[in-house]
């Protein structure tokens, strides 16, 4: 990372930026409440700890003690009520029983689809089930390539059009449609053939979160025929893949109902292997469900005994999920290595169960309910508000000197590119720590001043955005989330809302259900 050692000394690693007064090593801002080692420590966001570019409220492991809830498990979300997970722990073969494979009946389409993140296009590979009907609307897999690969990696080879082909036509498997994405997502253009496998690179990895979540995901259900919700996606990936996959699941366990990692790389959590110190993408305290969905009814891991690449870092997720005690299913291989050998169980396994949380719950209960509810409510609503308290939109001072009175015109968009996004959050601290080599212009000062108006920009304004990406707070400027509204402002809202609702719920299973009255249909969770 970059070292603006000014700020505190930088240690070892990336950028270089001696001319300000700095050693060697890595985005250390450590000023703000001492940097450890490693790169962009920027611990008055809540104690950074060792290791770089730590943001994992984004895509991998920035510590946000006391600013961002990521550590904390989906409990007020809600837990899995399928049962599916106990399920595959007595069902899960080491090895693909023969006639689960069928080749040569689904049909792949390379589509190119616009990346937001990146601003750029990226390619991914859509598998269309045997039987395809453009009427019908089906569910959605997204398998991951390791690193190094590409959308194409996953085509043939470790079994995926095959075990999907064979467990449809054999009554096994839902009929779904699978993509396979290129996950490498980086502003700093594609990964090429000289890539390495270093710290630059799995962030890049771990920059599809923001792909998948805000442009993959929309497209595939803006062009094809795809059942909509978290119950109706899953995810699963193999190596680096599989580790993103995790990390995607765990991130957001309101887009994805099923989860899954076949011999997933390390990174997650700190770690050392062959090629490099990880950081981690969060603690392992923190691997958790982020409480922003219920848990995911299926959450399977695969590793192989002999798997030379990954070594024992399956089974070291496994643990730590233990530990934390997020329910979860472990798989070991005998014998299996970094190959089709572990992946291909693994497929079979979790796409056997992938998406029938439905059915098996709708087999789990006798209880036949028929309710009946008509509710009309009207609401009228006038709010006025004047608010005389000074704002200055037009007119900005840093360091004595005004800046032109330049108006806003994106609240956070300090590098003026349109967007609010981790690049402004690195624009404001580059103007911070060198004003001279990086000074914003009056625009993006402008746009950057968002904590205090008119205060001129300080760290607060990078914390700020970076807790409205987080979505801890609603809107910049910060003030204005915390119930001030813009000067000099008055507001008549006139609100009325009708509401008519009649819902009719018919329910048949065929055993009684767990601890009395279930209330789940009003979105409950364990309970009688």
């Amino acid at each position: 990372g970059f070292d603006f050692s000014q700020f505190g000394g930088g240690q070892q690693g990336g950028f270089d930026f001696s001319q300000m007064g700095g050693q060697q090593g890595g985005f250390d801002f450590s000023q703000f409440g001492g940097g450890q080692q490693g790169g962009f420590d920027m611990s008055q966001f809540g104690g950074g700890q060792q290791g770089g570019f730590d943001m994992s409220g984004f895509a991998g492991g920035f510590n946000t003690n006391g600013n961002a809830n990521i550590g904390t498990d989906a409990g007020n979300g809600g837990n899995a009520k399928s049962g599916l997970n106990a399920k595959i722990k007595n069902d899960m073969p080491t090895t693909v029983p023969s006639g689960s494979e069928q080749s040569g009946k689904c049909k792949v389409e390379k589509k190119t689809y616009n990346c937001k993140f990146t601003g750029g296009q990226k390619s991914c590979n859509v598998i269309l089930p045997p039987n395809y009907n453009a009427s019908k609307k089906y569910p959605v897999m997204y398998v991951l390539h390791g690193i190094g690969g590409d959308e194409n990696s996953m085509v043939s080879g470790m079994g995926v059009q095959e075990l999907m082909a064979g467990l449809i036509a054999n009554g096994k498997a839902e009929e779904m449609i699978i993509v396979l994405p290129s996950q490498f997502t980086s502003k700093n253009g594609s990964q090429g053939g000289g890539f390495g496998i270093n710290q630059e690179t799995c962030a890049a990895y771990d920059n599809f979160l923001y792909d998948i979540s805000e442009s993959l995901i929309p497209y595939i259900e803006s062009n094809y025929p795809v059942k909509t919700g978290r119950e109706n996606r899953a995810i699963t990936g193999f190596s680096m893949g599989g580790r993103e996959a995790i990390y995607i699941g765990l991130m957001r366990p309101d887009l994805f109902a099923y989860v899954g990692g076949a011999c997933p790389a390390p990174g997650i959590t700190p770690g050392k292997d062959m090629f490099m110190e990880h950081p981690g993408c969060m603690q392992e305290s923190e691997m958790k469900f982020r409480n922003v969905g219920p848990e995911p009814e299926v959450f399977m891991i695969t590793g192989g005994t002999n798997d030379s690449v990954v070594g024992t870092f399956p089974k070291q997720y496994s643990d730590i999920l233990t530990r934390n005690g997020v329910e979860h299913v472990y798989q070991s291989i005998p014998g299996g290595g970094h190959d089709a050998n572990s992946v291909k169980p693994h497929l079979y396994t979790f796409m056997r169960y992938a998406f029938k949380a439905n059915a098996s719950e709708s087999s789990s209960n006798t209880n036949t309910n028929t309710n009946t509810n008509t509710n009309t409510n009207t609401n009228t609503n006038t709010n006025t508000n004047t608010n005389n308290q000074q704002n200055n939109n037009s007119n900005f001072n840093q360091g004595g000197q005004q800046t032109g009175g330049s108006a806003v015109t994106k609240w956070g968009d300090a590098n003026n590119d349109g967007t609010v996004d981790m690049g402004d959050v690195v624009a404001i601290m580059q103007a911070l720590a060198a004003p001279n080599k990086f000074k914003l212009d009056a625009q993006g000062t402008a746009n950057a001043d968002v904590y205090e108006n008119g205060t001129g920009l300080t760290a607060n304004d990078a914390l700020s955005v970076q807790k409205f990406l987080l979505g801890t707070i609603d809107k910049l400027p910060e003030s204005y989330a915390k119930g001030t509204a813009p000067a000099n402002n008055t507001n008549t809202n006139t609100n009325t809302n009708t509401n008519t609702n009649t819902n009719t719920n018919t329910n048949t299973n065929t055993q009684p259900a767990q601890g009395g009255f279930d209330f789940s249909q009003m979105g409950g969770q364990q309970g009688g």
